[in-house]
């Protein structure tokens, strides 16, 4: 059961509720599983457990942040997508699509361990581990 960590911002967990979140939440992600399977990427735990989470929200963040301008999330996987290329350049292995940042400025890739990193053009950015990570873009805290 997913809860609101302490080190949550409260404008965090107000940009959440707003979004549809609540403590708790668990969505079904097998049709996501399948639909990316046939693309070649196999869901893992860490994946998993930030799409039962966080998956199909729209999460809209904007205004400065802590250290970076805050983030909005958009968290379905299939707009995330990515080659097999990026593993390599981000030196981890099996990431798995987790959604888009900023209306498609970058992509949201989740690797086993839950380390997410956000993708763009040649570049990449390590914003968190698993669900904290979410949280972390939100806030512009990266």
């Amino acid at each position: 059961m997913a809860n609101i960590d302490e080190w949550w911002p409260q404008r965090a967990i107000e940009v959440l509720l707003k979004s549809g979140w609540t403590p708790g939440r668990a969505v079904e992600v097998s049709c996501w599983r399948t639909e990316l399977a046939e693309q070649g990427f196999a869901m893992h735990e860490a994946a998993e457990r930030v799409l039962a989470e966080f998956g199909g929200l729209l999460i809209e963040a904007e205004g400065a942040g802590v250290r970076h301008g805050r983030c909005t999330v958009e968290v379905d996987p299939t707009l995330g997508t990515f080659s097999r290329s990026w593993e390599e350049k981000v030196g981890a292995q099996d990431l798995y699509p987790l959604g888009e940042v900023d209306w498609g400025h970058a992509v949201l890739a989740i690797d086993a361990d839950g380390a997410v990193f956000m993708l763009w053009g040649p570049g990449f950015t390590a914003v968190g581990k698993g669900r904290d990570a979410i949280i972390r873009l939100t806030e512009g805290d990266y």
